[in-house]
């Protein structure tokens, strides 16, 4: 497990700060020396967007990846301070988040599916070692990538071969 100090301050350059940390470690808080003897009300808002008092010097990031921000009010200036901490997913494999490198694809611009393996390769030639996929299922009236006429229909553009079903399965 990984330890981090994070730096808690009210000087006015470092009004929004951002770090990142591994899934899994602890995050101890570290005053700036004129906030060493002052009551603070910490609060930390985290990536479920459920917001929690801080108690202590450790800040509790759980299992949850995502943004956890911690929230005060400077007692000299009277400025709402936001610090954020990046919990870093776990990703399978050797693959850090910062070695993604991903491109995104809007469905209905890709083809029939028995295109898709050409527009995948292009991707992968170009150094793209993820692909996002806009989705696959029939649009709404306004034809836009994330307005879904029906969630449990294919889109038309797909262009699936006579006589081959596709049958979607959603875990309940």
């Amino acid at each position: 497990m990984k330890c981090f100090r994070w730096y808690i301050s009210c000087r006015s350059e470092k009004i929004h700060q951002i770090y990142r940390v591994p899934l899994g470690s602890k995050v101890y808080l570290d005053r700036d020396a004129e906030l060493q003897d002052i009551a603070l009300r910490l609060y930390c808002e985290g990536p479920t967007g459920d917001t929690t008092e801080v108690t202590g010097d450790i800040l509790d990031v759980g299992d949850a990846a995502g943004p956890y921000t911690i929230i005060f009010k400077c007692p000299f200036s009277g400025n709402r301070i936001e610090q954020t901490v990046v919990v870093d997913p776990v990703l399978d494999g050797n693959l850090s988040l910062d070695n993604i490198c991903m491109q995104s694809h809007i469905m209905k611009c890709c083809g029939p599916l028995e295109d898709w393996q050409n527009v995948f390769k292009v991707s992968k030639d170009s150094g793209y070692n993820m692909v996002h996929l806009t989705p696959v299922q029939a649009l709404g009236i306004s034809n836009s990538s994330y307005s879904l006429h029906s969630h449990l229909s294919l889109s038309p553009t797909l262009c699936l071969p006579q006589g081959i079903e596709v049958y979607m399965c959603y875990k309940i």
